[in-house]
């Protein structure tokens, strides 16, 4: 049996505002933080030496596509993946990381993100994501025509094998000969890690 709430020390449950929420500080000077698996994160004020890959991996491989709604458990991390391995070698790491400041921010589903309700949201995603091509230093700055075409690519190949009877989503480009396995989330995080590996190898660090 669950102990009740004011044996924690409980009584009426006050009114929070956003400044005084528990369990996130402002730290003067940077914002709000976030905790990663290594370390923290200022979404507010994103910045690359802050930035790890391994918190990236982590976090995109335990997050599910298209808010859970697939048939099976698919992550964000196995859909980069995918991505970067129809890109050529030159394009691979900006495919690999089209994504990567949902790690951070979260993976919003298109219909929302693309909303006029959400432009600071965008804004915000765009600052994390500048951060990390820094990090990395993805050339060119802005992302490749190409790697949104790969992304769609995917995206279509998804609508194909993991949704039930999914309607027409608009025009897109076709879909892969091969149908997703979909992978879980420990080794979603592995591959992401070794395609990384696999991608910078000999790249001035």
């Amino acid at each position: 049996m669950s102990k009740r709430f004011d044996e924690y020390g409980g009584g009426p449950v006050p009114s929070y505002s956003f400044d005084d929420l528990v369990g996130c500080p402002v730290v003067p000077g940077r914002g709000r933080f976030m905790q990663t698996r290594r370390g923290v994160f200022y979404p507010f004020d994103p910045r690359p030496d802050e930035v790890d890959i391994r918190d990236i991996a982590a976090s995109l491989a335990k997050q599910c596509r298209f808010n859970g709604h697939t048939t099976v458990f698919y992550s964000v991390a196995q859909h980069s993946v995918m991505v970067s391995e129809i890109l050529p070698d030159h394009q691979a790491l900006w495919g690999l990381l089209h994504d990567a400041a949902e790690a951070y921010v979260g993976d919003m589903i298109r219909p929302l993100k693309v909303s006029r309700q959400l432009e600071g949201f965008r804004d915000l995603e765009d600052d994390v994501m500048y951060a990390i091509v820094q990090k990395f230093r993805l050339f060119p700055e802005y992302q490749p025509s190409a790697v949104k075409f790969a992304d769609n690519v995917v995206c279509n190949t998804e609508r194909r094998d993991l949704f039930i009877d999914p309607p027409d989503w608009g025009p897109m480009p076709g879909p892969l000969p091969e149908r997703i396995e979909a992978w879980g989330p420990a080794l979603a995080e592995l591959r992401f890690l070794d395609r990384f590996k696999e991608i910078t190898e000999g790249m001035v660090s």
